[in-house]
């Protein structure tokens, strides 16, 4: 597990490697709560983000589900954030990222009142160009933040928001993720088929490039299992394999 305080804070964050948590409300994904994950070593998470109703009425509400609320809703968004500032308030030496997968076209303004309302936004790490990415980072050029820097700052949780439209003035705290990530293929149904080539963003090509551009790499490794009708759901068979 990475701590703040442990032989990892002195180096910058894009040098670190977190564990990451694919899909807390998926199917078959997730078996324990993110209170447990993050106490086990998990330090980013992945959501998905749908408009929904307010349980008894009919006011807009952000939730959490996969695909579709109708099949897997685990309940709203700002519930869910208020457990991660919990967790943080508790863990100060802990730096933590979310992916949300802005499924319902979330405005930035609207994100940021559930962090708001969550108690969650003074955490938001803030970069010094919330558009681009930070230069490739070195041992001798520490472009991105190192994990003790953040930790001391009080900005301990980066936020990536897929798709986003930024908002610098009042948001600035919610970054674009496909500004600042790239990711390999995360439709795998073989091991054999892993791979380090960029998927995602789609104007990139080679892994040198991605590399050079000093965005965080985002390495998905995980399986899915394909069921009748195209559906897949994640390989729960090999599961040991897959993560080892």
């Amino acid at each position: 597990m990475v701590t703040g305080f442990g032989v990892e804070a002195d180096r910058a964050i894009v040098k670190v490697s977190f564990t990451k948590k694919h899909r807390f409300s998926s199917f078959g994904n997730q078996f324990f709560n993110t209170t447990v994950q993050l106490d086990a070593g998990v330090r980013l998470l992945t959501v998905q983000v749908h408009v929904g109703s307010k349980h008894g009425t009919a006011a807009r509400e952000l939730r959490l589900c996969h695909s579709s609320c109708a099949l897997f809703n685990v309940g709203s968004l700002q519930d869910w954030l208020w457990e991660i500032r919990i967790w943080l308030d508790r863990n100060p030496n802990e730096v933590v990222t979310i992916i949300l997968v802005n499924l319902g076209s979330a405005s930035a303004t609207e994100l940021e009142g559930e962090y708001s309302r969550a108690d969650l936004a003074h955490y938001g790490w803030v970069p010094p160009n919330i558009s681009e990415a930070p230069p490739l980072s070195s041992e001798s050029n520490k472009t991105w933040p190192t994990l003790a820097a953040m930790i001391n700052s009080g900005q301990r949780l980066v936020t990536f928001v897929n798709p986003l439209t930024p908002d610098e003035a009042d948001a600035p705290y919610l970054l674009r993720e496909n500004d600042f990530v790239w990711e390999n293929s995360y439709a795998v149904t073989a091991a054999a088929d892993f791979a380090c080539a960029p998927d995602r963003v789609s104007n990139t090509t080679t892994i040198s490039e991605a590399r050079d551009s000093g965005k965080l790499f985002l390495m998905n490794r995980f399986l899915y299992w394909q069921q009748a009708f195209g559906i897949q759901t994640p390989d729960r068979r090999v599961l040991a394999a897959t993560n080892s």
